[in-house]
């Protein structure tokens, strides 16, 4: 087989690749969606997750009259232990559809449109008392609490999206950048193996080469290490999370 017709396989097998990727990507967002549904339809119509919810509303409405956040009656001994129990079973509610959501089990697309605001309303309510019990589990323990983490980097990844951007939008720069990672790796693979082989060839015969035939490989090399990264940061992005 030429050369050109060695690319023309690959081309096309990348072009294939890409598109069963598409579809497979589509297939899962449709899964990851009606799976939420599923899930927050079971959620409202539950007595427990109904009675969770209105024993926190009665909560904060009680210590909201009296003046206190609930960091300040964490730190002054006036949250019971049932005060306590009712703000836990509350919070890991949201805590449990954070972890869904980073693990795939979610669509995050869903999650966002119906939820943004009760997830930043109620984390910027009960956010004083998550960091005062970290802060006394790190004082006790000495190393970093994780005490609802994963809430915290939703609602932080969730605050710098604005109310009015789809967050479809923000999921469309990472499927732009896996498809530039893709092309990058396309080009820039078989350039700089192809030209590795050439060069090592070139060296073996003992032949003179120039500069120019390094070329290719810097080029190949450039590329390719392009596409890692590019890809890398897109499947993996960088959590921050509030120390």
């Amino acid at each position: 087989m030429s050369d050109a017709a060695a690319w023309v396989a690959a081309l096309s097998a990348a072009a294939t690749a890409l598109v069963a990727w598409h579809g497979i990507r589509l297939a899962r967002n449709e899964a990851k969606s009606r799976a939420a549904f599923d899930f927050f339809s079971g959620w409202f119509q539950s007595p427990e997750s109904i009675a969770n919810r209105d024993d926190y509303i009665k909560l904060l409405r009680r210590f909201r009259s009296k003046g206190m956040t609930l960091g300040q009656a964490f730190k002054q001994g006036k949250l019971t232990s049932n005060d306590e129990v009712v703000l836990d079973r509350y919070l890991s509610s949201l805590e449990g559809v954070s972890i869904s959501i980073r693990l795939g089990g979610l669509s995050e697309q869903f999650c966002y449109r119906m939820f943004r605001s009760i997830f930043l309303r109620d984390w910027e309510i009960a956010s004083p008392y998550v960091f005062a019990v970290r802060e006394e589990e790190e004082a006790e323990t000495g190393r970093k609490s994780r005490f609802y983490v994963e809430l915290e980097t939703l609602v932080s990844r969730w605050q710098t999206i604005p109310p009015d951007q789809p967050l479809n939008a923000v999921e469309n720069v990472s499927s732009g950048r896996l498809i530039i990672s893709l092309l990058s790796l396309i080009v820039g693979a078989p350039l700089l193996v192809g030209s590795a082989i050439g060069l090592n060839r070139e060296i073996a015969e003992e032949s003179a080469f120039s500069v120019w035939a390094v070329a290719p490989l810097l080029i190949g090399l450039a590329l390719t290490a392009f596409g890692l990264v590019v890809g890398w940061r897109a499947l993996v992005p960088e959590l921050r999370v509030k120390s």
